[in-house]
This record gives structure tokens, sequence and C-alpha cells, in this order.
């Protein structure tokens, strides 16, 4: 394994200065089983340019962990996993939980086929040995008395596998942690991750960067959502529009008719409808920072706004029983795991927005 120079620009088809450059892995013919470890390629993915600055600072120069906190579903994994492929670099993950053992992420004894007993090797341990990075999602759900545990390991020193005779793991030179997290292991402000620990100063130490990802901006995902809706062309796309009788604001203000409705919605419009719906459910929710009493427990991640896009597409023939796809649809990809006061008022947003009733009983399809 080597790392070789390669353009930003090339890499990530990014539009930056063409003189920088990051460190890409090469891995050697006798390494060529570590290719199942690198994350699979989303083509359709989009790096956001603050972020990838502080990533590849620690990828190019740092040693030390990192951590990415932030709410539900707002990407800390994916671009982890999405850097790493394009960078070539092997993953080994775990995700943290109450239960979780050293053991877990090192390793143990455990039965092969003749009935004996044989080492293996633990995520931590293969990561640590191979030059792989080694990702702990949810690090905040580890017990505080465990996570200490790994101190030393995370000041990213050789370490020694005490259930193993005492081998001792000596790190290659490529190998690095990086951890996830929805807080910043000292406080939850929102308490909406009411499983997360308050976690010992001295693991915050072992830190090279910690780094707050929020949702993507606007226009990141305007992309992603005409990504999911460029496969319903503009007839179809009428017809439904048509059909559950929309209503909405005109994105293009110089316009003469700034409120559109029915088969004249443009697409354009109802994705900034999306979009919008999506910033006022964020606002009103405790993620969003929201400190009324009556703040939304429940939010609109990416993930839940794309869910609710796709789903938008598949029941679209549901006009036809006077169903409405957009609220069947957000129904099924995030109210339904709301309580019962969250859900009123995120359809009332939908309702705000599209101009669309919303009827929690329709009829059987």
């Amino acid at each position: 394994m080597q790392l070789v120079e390669r353009t930003i620009n090339e890499v990530f088809k990014l539009s930056v200065d063409p003189d920088l450059i990051t460190n890409v892995v090469e891995l050697e013919e006798h390494e060529s089983h570590l290719k199942t470890q690198i994350p699979r390629r989303r083509d359709e993915y989009i790096f956001r340019r603050e972020l990838m600055r502080d990533l590849l600072a620690w990828h190019d120069f740092m040693i030390k962990p990192l951590y990415l906190y932030g709410p539900t579903q707002c990407g800390k994994t994916s671009v982890v996993n999405q850097l790493a492929n394009r960078l070539n670099v092997p993953v080994w993950s775990i995700t943290g939980h109450r239960q979780l053992e050293l053991a877990e992420m090192l390793g143990h004894y455990g039965l092969n086929e003749a009935g004996g007993y044989v080492w293996m090797d633990g995520p931590l341990t293969l990561a640590a040995k191979n030059g792989g990075w080694f990702m702990i999602n949810e690090v905040d759900r580890i017990l505080p008395t465990v996570l200490v545990g790994l101190n030393d390991i995370l000041e990213m020193g050789d370490f020694t596998l005490s259930n193993k005779q005492g081998e001792i793991v000596h790190l290659h030179p490529n190998f690095r942690i990086v951890c996830t997290g929805n807080t910043n292991m000292v406080e939850d402000v929102g308490g909406n991750y009411n499983t997360a620990y308050i976690h010992d100063k001295s693991v915050l130490e072992r830190f090279a960067m910690m780094l707050e990802v929020d949702y993507p901006g606007i226009e990141e995902e305007q992309q992603m959502l005409e990504d999911v809706f460029a496969s319903v062309d503009d007839d179809a796309m009428k017809l439904w529009f048509s059909e559950e009788s929309l209503k909405v604001e005109n994105e293009d203000k110089s316009a003469p008719v700034q409120m559109l409705e029915g088969e004249f919605v443009t697409r354009k419009s109802f994705i900034a409808g999306l979009l919008r719906v999506a910033r006022m459910i964020r606002i009103q929710s405790i993620d969003g920072g929201s400190e009324s009493g009556s703040g939304l427990e429940r939010t609109m991640s990416t993930a839940s706004l794309i869910k609710w896009a796709q789903q938008c597409i598949i029941f679209r023939p549901a006009t036809k029983f006077d169903i409405s796809p957009l609220h069947y649809a957000l129904e099924r990809s995030l109210t339904n795991g709301s309580s019962a006061t969250t859900k009123v008022v995120i359809h009332q947003i939908v309702h705000s927005v599209f101009g669309v009733e919303f009827a929690p009983k329709p009829k059987t399809i």
C-alpha cells in the first residue's frame, strides 16, 4: 500500500485550484483482497466544498482521530464512505451501542469448523494491521467506561491484544480512526438523543478535529431531488399535479402569475416547494434548534426528504382514488413514526405550501 498524489479536481470533480492535491491509496497486488473493504461508489453523490476542506486536511496532514457529529441522517457516514471510495481507502466499521464491548472491536476467540477455537481479529485490529480506516458510528452510544478503554489506541499508538497472549499490534502508517455521532459528547442540547452518553473529557482530547455536520445546502438537496424526478417526464408530472390539484408559489419571481395551480405547476416550483416544506419542518424541530416547548421531536432529514420524493413517484396513481400522493407518501416515509401532534403539524405545513388537504383515512385501493 502506498500513497500517490492526485489533484482534487481529478479525484472529486470539484472546481477548485487545479494545483491542489491529495493523497490517494494504491493497493499492491498482494493486497487485492482489501478492495472488498472499499465502500461502494455512489456516482450521484455531491461533495460539500466546505466540509471537504476539513476532511482532506485531516486525511492529508493529521494522524489522530476525526469526529463528525450532527443530526440524524445528515450525511455523516455517507461522506466518510464516499471520501474513502474516491481515495481508495479500505474501511472497517462498527455501530456503537450500550452493550458494545472492547472485544467486539479488537477481536475474540470463536469456534472453527473443526470444533476448535480460533482467534478472529475485530474490525479495529484489521484496520490497524492493514492500513485502512476504522469507523465507529454512533460512538456517543458506547458506555463511557468502554470508550475510555480505547484512549491509548485513540492516541494512535501500538496496542496489545491481552486476550491473544499479549500480541502487540503495530499500527500501519496509513491507519486512521473516524467516529460519528449525534452529539458533541458533552451535551445533547435538544434532548432528542436520550440514548447518547456524556463522555470523559480525556476522550475528547484524543480527536484531531471535531466537525459539526448539518444537512446539505439548498442547492445540493435541489440537485438530489432533480435526480429523483428525472425519471418522470413533464407530461406525467403535469397530469399528477393536475389530478392532485396542487397550488404552489412560482419560483420565477419575475413572472406575472405568482401562484401556480394544477398542470401549470412547473417542475422547478414543485421541487422548491418540497425544499420549503423541509426547511419549515427543520426550523420547528428540536433538532433544528427550536427552543419552544412545542418543538417537533422529528425532523425532515435529507434521507427522509429523498424517501418522500421517491414514494411520491410510486404513489402517483393514488390520485385516482382521491388520495394525495404527497400526504400518503409523507406518512410512510416520516410521519407514521411521529407523535400525533407532530404528524398534524407536519401535514399542515405541506397543506400551507401545496394547498392540498390531508385525509388521514383514504379510501381502500
